[in-house]
């Protein structure tokens, strides 16, 4: 097992060194104004005056009319007002809230990824119940169940804000949910289905422009009134023509949840067939869910383009077994035998990485891991650089680094590659590994080979 965590590390670090060295986009830098607003929402969360909050807000808006961040302030300053007016007309008496929790949204500080994401229901079953949440309102709406949507839906326009804070700090940009971000994430959550469709931008509901807001709750509403005493199964039904990609297998998974395993599958089936995108990523899906009808069909795909994006490298070489880790190094041989012919393409950079970081099943079938090491010994282009404890400055270093030490690893052969050793003493080792690969490593890790090592372990 010890050899086996080492595999996936190593894996792992091939990630690093096939990345694309380009730039992200960042957002501005904080400033004086965006520290205001965290010192706010700071103060919101921990149920502080929503008042103190504005003028902490507003006076850094007036001394910073430069700042990038003027939009979001400005935008934060209305919906705190909405906020304070709101709570000005509710009368806060203990049997108020229990009978209107809907009302009493921006009161919440219920963590709202609890109930967002289908990974956490479990979770949330229990956290409902802990004392600690037991008056808090969008607690008591998860309790009440699908009658509380009526009163959800009226809320998909309200940006009032509550008190929850899912961050600190100065990493990004932190936001306070709003009360629709809660509604429209409880309504998700109550009838498995998808409205507000951020799988690909984590953009609050909140966030859309109010005309989208609007449109969304209409549609809404008219969903509900159509499928209310109808079973949840046909309410996905219903929704499913409406949803984006991400929503549509969401939903697909949901309805399995549920109980309806035919009509889920079918979906997911029907998308790959349709050739819409990432079809490896739904083949996935399908096979955690007992259904390896797919992977034909993804290995024919493949097949026809002599090549794969990285999911399906990913799907084939834990689903397929040898036949996708043989068909896979074949890709990534041919093409790197092509770059070394002065082709100018990019060498399979990420597929390659793609393979090296897959977690392998056990540490026996780690080693369809060494054909590709045999592969990746030889691209000795530097592709970033790394420091050790060991090392007193960090230095450059390229996949051939990480092939020469994790074949050391797997087949314990010594070449005398030490990470933290000087440029010329790494290469060296280098060398020696190519050289053994090509008069004896080649020869003996044959898949053929590698798969009756493997039988011998069974």
């Amino acid at each position: 097992m010890k050899r086996f965590a080492f595999v996936l590390m190593s894996m792992v670090l091939l990630l690093t060194l096939f990345q694309d060295s380009s730039e992200p986009r960042l957002p501005p830098p904080p400033d004086a104004l965006l520290d205001a607003v965290y010192g706010a929402y700071k103060l919101i969360a921990e149920g502080g005056s929503r008042e103190e909050a504005l003028g902490k807000i507003a006076k850094a808006l007036e001394t910073n009319e430069g700042s990038r961040y003027r939009a979001k302030a400005e935008q934060d300053i209305a919906h705190l007002k909405l906020t304070i007016e709101k709570a000005r007309k509710l009368s806060y008496k203990p049997e108020d809230m229990q009978e209107n929790p809907a009302g009493y949204l921006i009161e919440t500080r219920f963590p709202l990824y609890f109930v967002k994401y289908r990974s956490n229901r479990g979770a949330l079953a229990m956290e409902i119940k802990d004392p600690k949440h037991r008056d808090d309102p969008a607690a008591m709406l998860v309790k009440q169940g699908r009658k509380a949507i009526p009163d959800l839906i009226d809320l998909l326009d309200d940006c009032s804000l509550t008190r929850y804070h899912p961050m600190s700090g100065k990493g990004g940009l932190h936001y306070i949910p709003r009360v629709n971000d809660y509604a429209m994430t409880i309504i998700e959550h109550l009838t498995r289905c998808r409205f507000h469709f951020d799988a690909s931008t984590s953009q609050h509901f909140s966030r859309k422009d109010p005309e989208d807001i609007a449109k969304t709750k209409e549609h809404v509403r008219k969903w509900w009134q159509e499928n209310k005493d109808r079973p949840i199964i046909d309410g996905i039904k219903a929704q499913m023509p409406h949803a984006d990609y991400y929503a549509r297998i969401e939903m697909a998974q949901n309805a399995i949840d549920i109980g309806d395993r035919e009509y889920g599958i079918f979906v997911l089936k029907d998308m790959i067939f349709k050739m819409e995108p990432r079809p490896a990523h739904i083949a996935r899906i399908l096979a955690e869910r007992g259904d390896l009808s797919m992977l034909g069909t993804i290995f024919d795909r493949a097949k026809a383009r002599n090549d794969c994006d990285s999911e399906t490298a990913f799907y084939l070489t834990e689903i397929g077994g040898r036949q996708g880790w043989e068909f896979l190094h074949d890709v990534v041989k041919k093409k790197a035998e092509a770059k070394r012919k002065g082709a100018r393409e990019i060498p399979n950079r990420y597929l390659l990485n793609s393979i090296m970081n897959v977690s392998l099943q056990d540490e026996a079938r780690s080693l369809y891991l060494i054909p590709l090491l045999g592969v990746a010994v030889y691209s000795t282009e530097n592709t970033g650089s790394r420091s050790l404890p060991t090392m007193k400055e960090s230095h450059p270093f390229s996949p051939a680094d990480v092939a020469a030490e994790k074949l050391q690893e797997l087949t314990g052969q010594d070449f005398g590659y030490r990470p933290d050793e000087t440029q010329k003493k790494r290469s060296a080792a280098i060398k020696k590994a190519q050289d053994w690969w090509e008069k004896a490593g080649s020869k003996k890790y044959t898949y053929d080979k590698i798969e009756e090592m493997i039988k011998e372990t069974e």
